[in-house]
């Protein structure tokens, strides 16, 4: 009987939320709810954040705007399903024998909005993005594992690690962003 009087009672709440009908604004976001949220929702695809500090993946603090941002861009190197890692923007990749660096070539056919081939440029600009974003950054511990990441050909780049560790290459699942959008932007202007 009382898991009846929940059950109504929840019905109730969720019935009373979905027909107020209204729409309230905070700032530059706005909260729809009744017709209005029926319309948003049979028109596109809608995403629930905070408010964002900035659209920047790699200078981010927030873990909900991560969630979100991590659906535009694609990752250095993904993970699978399986937890292992796979693809991204990398192609293939070859760790040294020492376990203390890590030869990546990159896909030669992605492209970023404006028609521009993502390269290794980009990959080193989203490194020394994260060296220099904020401590807490939701990819600043990217930091802990990787010493640096250098160009070797304009697909290709070397990634050296602090010291030889089994899971190093988890560290690099962080996303990459166009540099030549991103340089010379401040925290205001990428947001």
């Amino acid at each position: 009987m009382k898991k009846r009087i929940w059950a109504l009672a929840l019905t109730a709440v969720f019935l009373l939320t979905a027909c107020s009908g209204g729409e309230s604004t905070t700032g530059d976001f706005s909260v729809t709810a009744g017709e209005d949220a029926q319309t948003a929702a049979a028109s596109g695809l809608t995403l629930s954040m905070r408010v964002p500090e900035t659209l920047n993946p790699l200078r981010n603090r927030d873990e909900s705007v991560d969630r979100i941002l991590k659906l535009m861009f694609l990752p250095f190197i993904g993970q699978g399903e399986n937890g292992k890692p796979e693809g991204g923007v990398a192609e293939n990749w070859t760790l040294s024998a020492d376990g203390m660096s890590l030869a990546v070539n990159l896909k030669q056919n992605i492209k970023w909005a404006d028609g521009t081939s993502l390269t290794a440029d980009d990959v080193v600009f989203s490194y020394d993005t994260i060296v220099g974003s904020e401590e807490d950054a939701v990819y600043k511990n990217v930091t802990n594992y990787v010493a640096s990441c250098t160009k070797t050909g304009t697909y290709s780049v070397t990634v050296n690690f602090r010291e030889a560790f089994s899971n190093n290459i988890s560290a690099l699942y962080f996303p990459i962003i166009p540099a030549a959008h991103y340089q010379g932007q401040t925290e205001m202007d990428s947001a």
